[in-house]
């Protein structure tokens, strides 16, 4: 019962998260950043516990493939809410607040009970899966900005004013950024 009370408060968390910046995405001001932290921190503090009661069971742990995905998404909602808390990432929100809401939804009807009763814990081995899992992550991140330079990219060749005067980040931040994040996942990823 409990796990279903965190995905339902997560998802609809997500959901008010992608409603509220995509009611202001192309406003000249923008979504108010107070309003998107707190939605969005209550879904990922909720998404955090259901992680963990998901995972952590009295009879082992749930490793199971929606339980490693949900681990992914919650790592790069995290990633791109503190991201837009410096940099002007509003074209992401949605994106990732939406996928946020079905992965947690679905997990509820997806049957995914794989429960180990022991993990042997070797350094190695933990840290080539951390490494992978934070260069996955950092890279679906930069595949994100790139949807983002190419929507504005297009926007701009299509002269469309309102694009100069929106909220969205000028294009060679964009691209900068973008270059740094597929620099860093393919240093992780060389590591692991």
């Amino acid at each position: 019962m409990l796990i279903i009370s965190l995905t339902i408060i997560a998802s609809l968390f997500y959901v008010l998260a992608t409603s509220h910046v995509l009611s202001r995405l192309f406003h000249q001001q923008g979504p108010s950043q107070k309003v998107t932290v707190i939605l969005s921190t209550v879904a990922i503090v909720a998404h955090m516990l259901l992680l963990v009661n998901s995972v952590f069971r009295s009879d082992g742990q749930d490793l199971s493939i929606v339980n490693v995905s949900l681990l992914t998404c919650w790592v790069i909602v995290v990633s791109v809410t503190a991201v837009s808390l410096k940099f002007p990432a509003t074209l992401l929100l949605p994106v990732v607040y939406g996928f946020g809401a079905l992965l947690t939804i679905a997990s509820l009807f997806i049957p995914h009970h794989i429960l180990l009763q022991s993990i042997n814990i070797e350094v190695g081995l933990v840290t080539h899966i951390s490494l992978s899992l934070l260069a996955y992550c950092i890279l679906i991140i930069a595949t994100l900005y790139g949807v983002q330079f190419y929507f504005i990219d297009k926007r701009l060749k299509r002269k469309d004013l309102a694009i100069v005067h929106s909220h969205l980040p000028p294009l060679m931040v964009v691209e900068r950024q973008l270059y740094q994040l597929l620099n860093l996942g393919t240093i992780l990823l060389t590591f692991a």
